[in-house]
């Protein structure tokens, strides 16, 4: 079925854009600190996490190349920010790939709404009634078969 035929009750306003964004925001946050937390525990520091009300501005020192920033004063960051880099990137990368597999399973082209799978449909009509049937079920294939 074809999505012209199917009027969209909700237009596409700023919402759906404004969620994305926010959800790409989000992504990016946590993995800048799933990087250094990650980078700290691989150059023997622990690993460590900042305090939830230091969490976005943490994130800024980061960014800045402070991988200490928004963590107690006892911590000694001898890791390379390149590598709290590399492994932001990766972070994020999986993330992304992650929320778009998630939202392929659950919106994606082959979830047609109403639309009965083959199992089901043969479940419910039965094999028999389904080949008697096929001329209007799907008359692009079996349309010019005689009866």
């Amino acid at each position: 079925m074809d999505d012209y035929q199917h009027k969209d009750a909700y237009p596409w306003t700023w919402e759906p854009a404004a969620a994305a964004a926010v959800v790409l925001g989000c992504i990016g946050v946590l993995s800048l600190q799933l990087g250094r937390s990650t980078a700290l525990l691989v150059s023997g520091a622990g690993i460590w996490w900042p305090a939830p009300q230091q969490l976005l501005i943490s994130t800024w020192g980061i960014s800045q190349g402070n991988l200490a920033a928004g963590l107690p004063n006892t911590v000694t960051t001898t890791s390379q920010n390149e590598l709290a880099w590399i492994l932001a990137a990766l972070f994020a990368a999986v993330m992304c790939a992650g929320g778009g597999w998630l939202l392929w399973r659950l919106r994606g082209h082959a979830s047609a709404k109403g639309m009965a799978s083959t199992e089901q449909a043969t479940q419910l009509l039965g094999l028999v009634r389904l080949r008697k049937s096929r001329r209007i079920i799907r008359p692009d294939v079996y349309g010019s078969m005689p009866r």
